[in-house]
């Protein structure tokens, strides 16, 4: 029961507590139901996750539970809004100073299951998130479920260096401040970008348009996206019908992917063709140790044998990168990579694998499960190449042909094993 809990683990001198050396919480649905657990490091240096959550149970799914909804829902009502933090830590402490409205998305993207539960208290819902990249791109990552069910959505821009649970233990006005001028999330977006770039040279309009472009082409409300496009066009200093033109331009290629991902689940199961497979295991390296996980990958899979040529081209991008002996940093690469490549990059950097994410068990798991596929993928293909040959070689002696079909037959046999 313990195990099918998720609160043990079976190793080899038997069960061994998951959650060891580590400050609990206590994870509850909105009724109040303890459904799970979270755990967190006491001492930094251990070099493991900081977080660890109950592995997905039968009444525990990361995608459907707010940390601290069951207690905060009154208030969210109440005050109109939902404040969205990433972890436990934000809610405690910014709860500590009054601030009642608030859940926690425990670190990970907003998804369906998290909007249509806010969606029963509240219409709209405010991000204050941690002020680096990794907040921006939470951010990022909720908006499109978001904006499918009509919420008005807005930032809340932290004091710089600072996370909510900083802010609240050291600028409790600045925390405050900041939620009460959050501002719409699409300013921030343009305002971000502002910040970033350059937008007084073509290089820095170039790389700010092709960030923003696609965000603003998903605003489904024909007004809202007016407003968006001239505030866009003013702060690249362009024609309105310049921004126009960019969004139809990158509309299409949006919609293309929007339909090829549809009713796509977390777990590789839902996953179908080679094409999307690949690009599902390029989404789990990025989002993980990618120079752990890219040594697996080249142990088993030789990038050559990729179908899709732009996760086979990102993925040799990835090679050279990590032969500089650096630490990988997503936007440092994307920096790099050339530009008609981005696309593939974030599609597989926005996969939403918030089941996993903060699980190192389950990820692993995943990446083991996604990595034989991805090579059973490829085996196939090669017989049905072989075998192909051996059909069309009807005058010619075709021993070697039938040597490699018998042992691509024999490797795909033992990963079926494995």
């Amino acid at each position: 029961m313990l195990e099918k809990a998720g609160l043990v683990l079976s190793g080899n001198s038997g069960m061994y507590d998951r959650f060891r050396g580590r400050l609990m919480f206590t994870l509850c649905d909105h009724k109040g139901n303890v459904v799970g657990f979270s755990g967190r490091v006491l001492d930094p240096a251990i070099k493991e996750a900081k977080y660890i959550n109950t592995s997905e149970t039968p009444v525990y799914s990361k995608s459907n539970v707010l940390y601290g909804l069951d207690v905060t829902h009154d208030a969210i009502v109440k005050a109109g809004e939902a404040i969205l933090m990433e972890g436990e830590i934000d809610l405690i402490s910014s709860f500590q100073v009054g601030i009642s409205n608030v859940v926690a998305i425990k670190g990970s993207a907003l998804t369906e299951g998290h909007v249509h539960l806010l969606k029963r208290y509240t219409e709209r819902v405010i991000f204050a998130l941690d002020s680096d990249m990794a907040g921006d791109k939470a951010a990022r990552r909720g908006i499109d479920v978001a904006e499918g069910v009509g919420l008005d959505m807005r930032v809340a821009i932290m004091p710089i260096g600072k996370d909510p649970d900083e802010a609240a233990r050291e600028d409790e006005v600045g925390l405050k401040k900041a939620l009460k001028n959050a501002i719409p999330i699409y300013d921030y977006f343009i305002e971000s970008a502002k910040k970033r770039f350059d937008l007084t040279s073509a290089f820095g309009k170039q790389k700010a348009s092709e960030e923003l472009l696609p965000i603003l082409s998903k605003i489904e409300n024909g007004i809202v996206q007016g407003h968006y496009i001239k505030k866009a066009a003013v702060a690249f200093d362009v024609p309105e019908d310049v921004v126009v033109d960019g969004i139809k331009k990158v509309k299409k290629p949006i919609e293309m992917i929007r339909g090829s991902v549809a009713d796509t689940k977390e777990s590789s199961f839902a996953i179908s063709g080679p094409e999307r497979l690949e690009l599902y295991a390029l989404g789990l390296l990025l989002q993980g140790d990618t120079k752990k996980l890219y040594a697996d990958f080249s142990r088993g899979v030789t990038t050559a044998s990729l179908k899709h040529m732009g996760v086979r081209r990102v993925m040799e991008h990835i090679d050279s990168y990590l032969k500089q002996d650096t630490a990988f940093v997503v936007s440092e690469f994307a920096e790099i990579l050339p530009k008609e490549l981005l696309p593939v990059l974030d599609e597989a950097y926005l996969w939403d694998i918030s089941t996993i994410i903060d699980d190192p068990d389950a990820y692993q798991k995943e990446w083991n499960k996604i990595l034989k596929e991805v090579q059973k993928s490829i085996i196939r293909r090669n017989m049905r190449d072989v075998t192909e040959k051996i059909k069309l070689s009807k005058d010619i002696d075709t021993n070697v042909l039938q040597q490699e079909l018998v042992k691509l037959t024999e490797a795909y046999t033992a990963l079926e094993k494995q």
